[in-house]
């Protein structure tokens, strides 16, 4: 028997409700008062609490915040006015399972109901299960039990053994090809020295060079004093060169010498300096066509990929996507002190069934703001904020179609996108601003008039 509690100060509304939801499985409890709610609830704790949002001398968010206090393995559903987005918001990001419009639909708020007890059941079995029995797979900060991520692994547990093999990793963007090049660091013989890495697509040309090489006084106008260059820093240790594909030709004609000959010279130096470092590059391009196009040195290939490692996208090692969700989930339940216990069926299938265009750095970031959404509980399909199409997957790019947009053979509802997009990015802003408007707009690029116009446009759509 499941134990629902109700509270509304309309007589009305909680016997309609009440005669409509119990049956021989669920006993319905009504409450008029939060006084009189809470004497009960000492007593005795319900499973699920549906709550009003305007209560008298209270709201739905602080009996939300109450219940969750103590009981954070309780779901709670609220009552919004109609029209009312923002309150809908506000009690979503506190951790509320969901919430229902007024006039109350019986049949939507039995079916939230319905799957609100199952995220609490499994919850329950979830939260002792993943302390005691879960088993992660995983090598240091890397997490992947499929056969391509144990391919990765044993490759990266030989190189770690060689003190100075060159290692190139290859994959798309988000795939953790610097995870691996830090694993390659903390498992190597080098790992109580320095571990240095710059992205050479995220600096300037003209800077990269005293970046890497470092300057003397005066070099050039703004050297005011003598600056040690980043492979200096990193001597006895290991260098890591992300995105390498974005440095220039002359560039890489004396990062090469620098990497044979074992000794730099800084920007207007006199002095060769011995430098004793482990190099180790990513890419997300593949080099031996920028070496056909002439944009990347042979030379300099040959002497760095002595190893290379292919990191796999996400969509496919799929079998890996839940358990990086449940990883992420300990780690922001640590970083948060929230108390999410894991994922429900539907979530799951649901993150199975997107394309991870941002692979796991994507799947990270949609975990994190489900967890900052839901706070304790089970993580339900819709707090995941993925939108599938007709087809049942998931929109995503692909870099194989026109314009890198790939349009599944049933088509999208674009309208139902912008829709659902629009949300997530003014949900998204209004968390991060805090609730403020203003400063939600200004993060969007809009005015508070607009951002206000928007809210109205699809609050109810």
């Amino acid at each position: 028997m499941s134990i629902i509690y109700l509270l509304d100060q309309d007589p009305y509304v909680r016997e309609t409700i009440q005669i409509m939801l119990e049956t021989e499985e669920w006993e319905v409890h009504t409450f008029g008062i939060p006084d009189e709610f809470f004497t009960q609830y000492n007593k005795t704790k319900p499973d699920i609490v549906i709550t009003d949002y305007h209560l008298p001398g209270s709201t739905g968010l602080k009996i939300l915040n109450k219940i969750h206090q103590t009981s954070p393995e309780i779901e709670v559903i609220i009552i919004t006015k109609s029209g009312d987005q923002e309150t809908a918001l506000n009690v979503m990001r506190a951790g509320a399972y969901d919430y229902i419009k007024k006039p109350v639909n019986i049949k939507e708020l039995r079916l939230v109901v319905e799957r609100a007890l199952q995220s609490k059941r499994k919850g329950d079995k979830l939260s002792y299960l993943y302390n005691q029995q879960r088993k992660m797979f995983g090598f240091g900060e890397l997490i992947g039990g499929s056969p391509e991520m144990q391919r990765v692994f044993k490759i990266i547990r030989m190189v770690s053994e060689s003190k100075d093999t060159p290692v190139v990793i290859v994959g798309e963007t988000g795939t953790g090809k610097e995870l691996v090049a830090r694993s390659i660091h903390t498992n190597g013989t080098r790992n109580t020295e320095p571990f240095v890495e710059v992205n050479c697509a995220a600096i300037q040309e003209s800077l990269l060079e005293s970046e890497l090489f470092g300057y003397e006084q005066g070099a050039f106008t703004d050297a005011r004093k003598s600056k040690r260059g980043l492979l200096e820093v990193a001597n006895g240790g290991t260098f890591f060169l992300d995105e390498i594909a974005g440095m220039d030709l002359s560039l890489q004609v004396k990062l090469l010498k620098a990497i044979e000959e074992k000794k730099i010279r800084r920007v207007g130096g006199v002095k060769d300096l011995p430098i004793d470092v482990r190099i180790l590059a990513a890419t997300s391009q593949p080099l031996e066509q920028l070496i056909e196009e002439g944009k990347f040195r042979e030379d300099l290939y040959y002497r760095l990929n002595v190893i290379s490692i292919e990191m796999p996208p996400l969509r496919q090692r799929a079998e890996d996507i839940v358990i990086l969700a449940d990883h992420f989930i300990d780690q922001f339940n640590e970083e948060f002190t929230f108390r999410v216990s894991g994922l429900s069926a539907e979530a799951e299938q649901m993150l199975l069934q997107h394309d991870w265009p941002g692979n796991v750095r994507e799947l990270r970031n949609v975990v994190e703001r489900a967890v900052l959404l839901k706070k304790s509980g089970v993580i339900d399909a819709h707090h995941l904020f993925l939108v599938p199409n007709s087809s049942g997957k998931t929109p995503s790019l692909s870099e194989s179609e026109p314009n890198g947009i790939h349009i599944p053979d049933g088509g999208v509802d674009l309208n139902k996108l912008e829709r659902e997009y629009t949300r997530k990015y003014m949900e998204a802003a209004l968390d991060k601003a805090g609730g403020n408007k203003s400063k939600a707009a200004k993060l969007l690029g809009m005015s508070r008039g607009s951002f206000r116009y928007r809210i109205k446009k699809y609050r109810n759509s």
